[in-house]
């Protein structure tokens, strides 16, 4: 099928709409547990069960939905009115409860992490021909402390993302 256009994309607010056809939950669930540092031995499993929940799935499609209307097309955001960001709230609470308490604070340590890391690849899978505008470090930087803000209500410290050798704004070309 034809290369989606970034800006002819329409998003459609007030109901989940699936990601674009060329993007593929699993290959994303895949690259995430292959290059995520924290995903390692036994927590493999643990995330896998987890990136694989159907919160987190509608997580990475509002997010995708969300970053590509607000950030890259620049429409003005509310959050108070956002339909698309009343559904990130609930899956993301929906998912804070299905966690065991004795895995919370592992869990979402660096939750922010695989989350971002799913939106840039949903993004790059579904506009190739965009793939420069996401591999920046400037794009990466923003995308993860955006996703931090939304889960932890912090940004990661400077030091995280300044030498830019944290893991997402290495991961050069990742499949999707």
């Amino acid at each position: 099928h034809p290369s989606l256009s970034l800006d002819d994309t329409e998003v459609v607010q007030h109901a989940r709409v699936p990601l674009p056809r060329n993007v593929h939950v699993s290959v994303i669930t895949e690259t995430i547990l292959r290059e995520a540092p924290f995903a390692t031995g036994r927590s493999k499993l643990f995330w896998r069960n987890y990136l694989q929940h159907d919160d987190f799935q509608h997580l990475t499609t509002d997010g995708f939905w969300y970053v590509l209307h607000h950030v890259l097309q620049k429409h003005p955001e509310n959050l108070d009115e956002s339909p698309v960001f009343s559904r990130l709230s609930q899956s993301y609470v929906s998912l804070f409860q299905e966690v065991p308490s004795s895995s919370k604070d592992t869990f979402f340590a660096h939750f922010y992490e695989a989350f971002s890391f799913s939106v840039l690849l949903a993004l790059q899978s579904a506009f190739p021909k965009r793939r420069a505008d996401f591999d920046s470090t400037p794009f990466r930087r923003a995308l993860i402390n955006l996703c931090a803000e939304w889960t932890t209500g912090l940004r990661p410290h400077a030091s995280v993302l300044q030498a830019d050798d944290h893991w997402i704004l290495q991961s050069d070309r990742a499949e999707a």
